[in-house]
This record gives structure tokens, sequence and C-alpha cells, in this order.
């Protein structure tokens, strides 16, 4: 197998590396777009107001809202009532970490297309059929 061959599959592992990081970033920045919706949500809410909520696939049912207490779930499917500050409190903690995932995702990235750089580089110095 020539050296420009050997490259070209190296190159090709890294794409797959990177395309996977990427979607997993698009995927975090989705979560990170539901957790500042239902902050704004949980601080809209109010005592005795109206409300719509999800019963399944494409129905709704409607409701007044009787308490100013929210179950959040903490993980493990585990949740726990909290008033609005404590359960605002925890979707932040939850973005926070999220966006420290997006950035250590971002510095993989780089370092990858770093590599890939290096290597259209070398396969474009080696003459064709190089061993």
């Amino acid at each position: 197998m020539d050296d420009k061959k050997i490259l070209a599959e190296k190159f090709t592992r890294l794409q797959i590396n990177l395309e996977s990081l990427l979607k997993q970033r698009e995927e975090i920045e989705r979560r990170i777009d539901e957790i500042e919706e239902t902050i704004d949500a949980i601080k809209e809410i109010k005592l005795n107001s109206d409300a719509i909520f999800s019963v399944g696939t494409n129905t709704f049912g409607f409701c007044k809202i009787a308490s100013e207490k929210f179950l959040v779930n903490v993980g493990a499917n585990v949740g726990i009532e909290m008033d609005r500050e404590s359960a605002i409190k925890i979707l932040e903690k939850t973005k926070e970490s999220l966006n420290k995932v997006i950035i250590e995702i971002d510095t993989r990235v780089n370092k990858i297309v770093g590599e890939q750089e290096k290597i259209l580089a070398e396969i474009d110095k080696k003459p064709e059929g190089t061993e």
C-alpha cells in the first residue's frame, strides 16, 4: 500500500470522528436551547393561569396552574419538587455543564482539523505512486 493511500485512509478515519463530534455538538446545542426555553417558561408561569400540557403524540390537555412548584429531573429518572428559583438554578447548572462539553468538543474538532490539514499537506508533497 502506498503512502498516499495510507494517508487517505487516516484522513477518512479522522473525518468520520469529526462528523461524529459535530453531530454530538449539534445535539448538545439543541439541549441548551431547550433548557433556555424551559427557564423562560418557568419564569413566565403564574399561579392559577391557564396552561396546555402534552399527554402524548400530538395530543394536549388544558389545566390551571395550581402550584408554583416544579418537578425537575435530576438524573437517573429521579424527579424532585422544587420552587421556581431552585428549578432555574438546577437548569442553569446543567446548561453550564453542557457549555463546558461544547468547549471540549471544539478543542477536539480543532485538533482533528489540524491533523487533517497536515495529512493533506503531506499528500500534496508526495509524488504519485510513492511507496
